[in-house]
């Protein structure tokens, strides 16, 4: 959570994609790899996805939502805008059901931006950074504590 650009605390659930896709293999009855490529390929925009995904979305975005109200409750804030972030993140319609689910702006940032880095890497860092997010903040969160 952050407020004027600056971290106030962090909060990660461990409800992530695989357990989303062993939720749809199951419910369709396929393979663990076909019903990835299904959600890749689909994410949460159709709707017999949405239905076997049900419980997992759920859960994640109940936890979402308690968060929320607990830092609000104590901070007496509001918070307008969630980030997605992982690789989850990356799944269509992903943004589209959080703001439904939680009645809240729900966006996607590039982590390595503010990042030094050569021009040549930008198309490429751009198309990892969902799926590096979390890895980059504990490794940023490493050096500021070493102060390196």
């Amino acid at each position: 959570i952050a407020e004027k650009g600056k971290l106030k605390t962090t909060h990660s659930l461990e409800i992530a994609g695989n357990m989303l896709v062993k939720q749809v293999a199951k419910s369709a009855e396929i393979e663990y790899n076909e019903a990835r490529e299904v959600i890749m390929a689909h994410g949460v925009e159709e709707s017999s996805i949405k239905r076997a995904a049900a419980s997992s979305l759920s859960s994640l975005f109940s936890e979402v939502s308690r968060v929320i109200e607990i830092f609000e409750k104590e901070e007496g804030g509001n918070i307008n805008e969630i980030i997605i972030a992982g690789g989850f993140s990356l799944l269509p319609g992903v943004l589209e059901y959080a703001e439904e689910s939680l009645d809240k702006k729900a966006i996607r940032k590039n982590c390595f931006e503010g990042i030094s880095y050569p021009d040549i890497l930008k198309y490429e860092l751009e198309r990892i950074s969902n799926s590096h997010s979390i890895a980059l903040g504990v490794a940023l969160s490493k050096i500021g504590k070493n102060g390196n």
